[in-house]
């Protein structure tokens, strides 16, 4: 079995062609995708605000107020809806990618929940708990110099340990202390997997 320690290299190696893309890697990718174009692209899916794991670290709690009760905004323009949607992609790529590279990944979407609050955790690969994020090269070199702890504007740090907290009893999670970012730099095509002992 795999170490985590080895992932992005790993990756690497199957994006150089050292294989690991096989069908049914290939048809799981297809498959969450095709979801994903769903949800994002059918009008029939309305966004419910509600309280989350992936907005309960924002800083500024006038923001989650306004965004807990639907205080309604612009609408979304195309090129930001496009914008969310290839970093959705992304993540999904990069999980695929991990998968064809021998790791073991699991739980992925699983819905967590933590003193009634929900959310859904984007995996476990080699029984760490892993929340993947495409950034752009500003983003990514917090992450690739482990500086997320001096500057976390979007909570990041708070999601994740909410995703740990709720993962305490999951034997997908082995690492009960430590959970990581699986960071993709959607401009160069770097990764880096960033990881955070969360009793700190």
């Amino acid at each position: 079995m795999k170490d985590i320690s080895t992932l992005v290299k790993d990756v690497y190696g199957v994006l150089e062609g050292n294989g690991g893309w096989d069908t049914t890697v290939a048809t799981h990718f297809n498959t969450a995708v095709d979801n994903l174009m769903d949800a994002r692209l059918n009008p029939e899916s309305e966004y419910k605000p509600s309280l989350r794991m992936s907005n309960i670290g924002t800083p500024c709690a006038r923001k989650l107020w306004y965004h807990y009760h639907a205080t309604k905004g612009e609408p979304l323009r195309g090129d930001t809806r496009l914008k969310f949607m290839y970093g959705d992609v992304i993540e999904e790529l990069v999980l695929s990618l991990a998968e064809a590279a021998g790791h073991d990944v699991v739980g992925r979407q699983d819905v967590m929940e933590v003193a009634g609050i929900k959310g859904h955790r984007d995996g476990v690969i080699d029984g760490m708990l892993i929340d993947v994020k495409s950034a752009s090269p500003y983003g990514f070199t917090k992450f690739a110099s482990h500086k997320l702890r001096e500057d976390d504007a979007f909570g990041y740090i708070a999601q994740l340990t909410a995703y740990l907290l709720s993962s305490q009893d999951d034997p997908l999670v082995t690492n009960k202390t430590h959970a990581a970012f699986l960071v993709v730099n959607k401009v160069s095509g770097e990764i880096t997997l960033d990881v955070y002992d969360l009793r700190e």
